[in-house]
């Protein structure tokens, strides 16, 4: 299982477009894009980072967390 993080709903938007999460946990979203992909929209700053990493973890133990945005 692959797991994509992104910070913010704009960030997230042109991988899902328009489309609803499948889940949401603690004001985490989640994208189910396929059999062993998911995207996340956690927040932004290293607490929400990592309490979305967490709750991935813990809901679909991933072999790869990839953060796919990076502000500076």
């Amino acid at each position: 299982m692959t797991v994509l993080m992104y910070a913010m709903p704009k960030e997230i938007k042109s991988l899902v477009g328009e489309r609803k999460p499948d889940e949401v946990t603690c004001g985490v979203s989640f994208y189910t894009l396929g059999p062993e992909l998911v995207a996340c929209c956690g927040g932004v700053g290293k607490v929400n980072a990592a309490m979305a990493a967490q709750l991935l973890i813990d809901r679909f133990s991933p072999d790869l967390i990839l953060n796919a945005g990076v502000a500076g």
